[in-house]
């Protein structure tokens, strides 16, 4: 395993600006920020010209001496949209970032698993979640990638049998494991183990119940069982922290940064 800093704790920032501050805190490993309207590489944009894009993020990341090891990707528009003309657009954006991920060599993308309240029952917009990720799935089938959902509090994959209803429906998708929303949800974290054999990415910061970022000596997450549960389940990819800037409430994002970095080369050791 290795340690890895999520671009989003750099959003006010553009991608240049948010990688040299990742690689001054001594990263070597960064997850890419790729969300609609947010940071920092539109989809949409790179659906344009993946060659183009993709040369350009190369040229940044050499220039501060980093390795992309994972997307979170937000397209222009939810997972589980029931307009079709939305749909075949998410579609195109997904196909394209595949393609500059595969000029990156980057193996695994994070995707939203999809509203709960998406203008329709809760049924139908599961529903619409499981087609869209069957027809990603199958559109990046055959190259090295692997696509991911992370849970979420107010998608429809928030529960424990929620999760497992959609990778029981769609065996080619992967889990973006991210225990700081089920202590956010109140969930037993022990009880997520069952995610671990379908684990493709990690992203990690502490959490307590009803906030999903809290610093790290507030916190209640047991990283330490993390790690050995994903050591156990051979987990050897990247462990991505994803402390989010800009939040009044946390104050000392990047000194939670550099602590929880610490924390977890000390445990990622033998």
């Amino acid at each position: 395993m290795t340690v890895a800093c999520s671009t989003i704790c750099a959003t006010a920032t553009g991608l240049d600006e948010a990688l040299q501050k990742i690689a001054a805190t001594g990263f070597r490993d960064v997850d890419l920020m790729a969300f609609a309207n947010w940071a920092h590489l539109a989809p949409a944009d790179i659906t344009d010209d993946p060659g183009k894009a993709a040369a350009f993020v190369a040229e940044l990341l050499d220039r501060h001496g980093l390795r992309a090891v994972a997307m979170n990707v937000g397209q222009s528009y939810p997972t589980n949209t029931s307009d079709l003309a939305q749909r075949a657009q998410n579609l195109r954006e997904l196909r394209a970032v595949a393609a500059f991920a595969g000029q990156l060599r980057i193996p695994v993308i994070a995707l939203q698993p999809g509203h709960k309240d998406a203008g329709c029952s809760y049924d139908e917009a599961f529903a619409l979640s499981v087609t869209a990720f069957q027809e990603i799935t199958e559109a990046v089938a055959g190259s090295d990638l692997a696509v991911t959902f992370e849970p979420h509090s107010g998608s429809v994959a928030e529960t424990y049998d929620s999760m497992q209803a959609l990778l029981d429906a769609v065996p080619a998708l992967g889990v973006a494991y991210d225990p700081s929303h089920f202590v956010a949800m109140g969930l037993d974290v022990a009880e997520s183990a069952f995610l671990l054999p379908r684990t493709a990415h990690v992203h990690l910061r502490n959490a307590v119940q009803g906030n999903f970022q809290a610093p790290m000596d507030k916190g209640t997450l047991d990283f330490a069982w993390v790690v050995e549960q994903l050591k156990a389940h051979g987990y050897d990819r990247a462990l991505a922290i994803e402390y989010l800037d800009g939040r009044e409430d946390m104050p000392t994002v990047s000194a939670d940064i550099v602590q929880l970095k610490e924390l977890l080369l000390s445990l990622t050791v033998g």
